[in-house]
């Protein structure tokens, strides 16, 4: 039987060890933060590191494949700097969308507008609205 708990705390552990201080910000995203989470579910997981490089993505997918949950394991992994490039809309709805586990997603977020705070609510009313 799958715990998310137990998963959570080995995965965030495993990142600290392998990441050390570079290992800013560790977040739950998806169906299990939802609470909709079925059998078949991803585990999504969000993880900013200081620095970012494609050694570091081969270190996280490692990390993954001793989890026991590869196949499972969905989210992404990046850099500060790559986080402060992203557009206002997807970064509205990480705001919104992301529950915290280790750090405060908000510290390394790039400033929303309130237009791009208005924008990411009509969008997502739209996409509401054609999924009913």
């Amino acid at each position: 039987m799958f715990d998310l708990d137990s998963y959570l705390n080995a995965l965030i552990l495993s990142c600290r060890t392998a990441f050390g201080k570079r290992l800013l910000y560790v977040g739950l995203q998806g169906s299990y933060l939802r609470g909709e989470a079925q059998e078949n579910s991803d585990i999504d997981v969000m993880v900013i590191l200081e620095r970012f490089s494609v050694q570091d993505m081969e270190r996280y997918r490692e990390i993954l494949k001793k989890s026991g949950f590869y196949e499972k394991s969905c989210g992404f992994i990046c850099g500060r700097d790559e986080l402060l490039c992203w557009n206002p809309l997807e970064v509205n709805q990480l705001k919104h969308t992301t529950k915290d586990l280790l750090g405060v997603l908000t510290d390394y977020l790039p400033p929303a507008t309130r237009e791009d705070e208005v924008n990411y609510v009509k969008l997502s009313l739209g996409n509401l609205y054609h999924e009913l």
